[in-house]
Parts: structure tokens; C-alpha cells; sequence
């Protein structure tokens, strides 16, 4: 039978911890619009090409995770990026998928995951030398999945087309329909 004395003292509690306050605070930042006013201030960068937002979004989410928990960040950017597509009139996995993907690409600190830590914890590495390859490992990634989601991506999801659960503004529905009847 398990009882309260060795829940308290068996049970990690800090990841437990940090992952129910990356959900409660992804959570909040959607019910109350903010994850919404993110996405819109950032529609700003609509000036510059979907591939270079695509880009820009991935390095960003990639070198957070370094320092924060992959599944925190990734539950707090996506619904920030479904507005930011949404205001962009692009098609909200074009923004999403890299993004995802990059959340995995932790290679650079001890922190960052588990297998890190583990490595580390052998004292035969020292921060510097994971953080010199890791960088490396994290900037190739991040051009692979560019790469990636420019090429198979657009034809394996058709990316380039706006899924009708997307257009819920009139700049998005006005670019649609624009888009498809010409």
C-alpha cells in the first residue's frame, strides 16, 4: 500500500512541478486572451517573408528549451503562434510544426534534458565544451527543419493553403478568398 510518508519522500516532485506550471501558465495565457494579443502584436513581422518568420520562430523556440522545460514552452507557443498565423492569413502549421519540432533541440546545456544531465553528470565534459557542440548541433537542426518544412512540409501538408478552422478574421478570410478565386 502506498502511503503519504513515501510520496513525499520517493516522489520527484520538482519535474512534476514544472511541467503542471508550464500547463497552468500556457493555459492562463490562452483563457485570458493574452496568448491572443502575442500573436497579434507579433503580426507585425508580416513585412518579412513566411520562411524567415518560420526560420526566426524555430531558432527562438530552439534556444529557449535550453533553458526551460520543452513541454512549458511548446504549450505556451503554440496557441501564440495559431494567432500569429491566424493574423498572417498563412496556414497556422507552417508556424507550428517547426516550432514542435524545435522544441526538442536541447543539445547545448546540462539543463536542457535529461540525457544532457545524464552525460554531464560523468564529470568528463565541461559546460563549454557541450555548449561549443551543441550550438552547432542546434543551428543545423534548425536549417534542416526550414529546410524541411519549405519542401516536404508544403506538399505533405499542403502548407501553403489555409485550413477553413484558420480563417476566423476578415483579413484572413479577405486574403482566402482573394487568393482562390484569381
Amino acid at each position: 500500500m502506498l502511503d503519504w510518508q513515501t510520496v513525499s519522500t520517493k516522489l520527484p516532485w520538482g519535474p512534476l512541478l514544472l511541467l503542471g506550471g508550464g500547463f497552468a501558465l500556457a493555459e492562463g495565457c490562452e483563457v485570458s486572451g493574452l496568448s491572443q494579443l502575442i500573436g497579434e502584436q507579433l503580426a507585425a513581422l508580416g513585412v518579412i517573408p513566411p520562411w524567415a518568420i518560420a526560420l526566426v520562430i524555430t531558432i527562438m523556440v530552439s534556444f529557449i528549451t535550453e533553458i526551460t522545460s520543452n513541454t512549458a514552452v511548446i504549450s505556451l507557443m503554440l496557441p501564440i503562434l495559431e494567432a500569429m498565423a491566424d493574423d498572417l492569413g498563412i496556414n497556422p502549421l507552417y508556424l507550428m510544426l517547426p516550432a514542435g519540432m524545435a522544441a526538442s533541440y536541447a543539445f547545448m546545456l546540462p539543463i536542457a534534458t535529461p540525457p544532457n544531465a545524464i552525460v554531464f553528470s560523468y564529470g568528463y565534459l565541461k559546460i563549454i565544451n557541450m555548449a561549443s557542440v551543441g550550438f552547432g548541433i542546434n543551428l543545423l537542426c534548425v536549417l534542416v527543419v526550414t529546410l524541411g518544412i519549405n519542401t516536404w512540409g508544403m506538399a505533405m501538408f499542403n502548407l501553403d493553403e489555409i485550413p477553413w478552422a484558420a480563417i476566423s478574421n476578415s483579413t484572413a478570410s479577405t486574403y482566402y478568398l482573394a487568393t482562390t478565386i484569381t
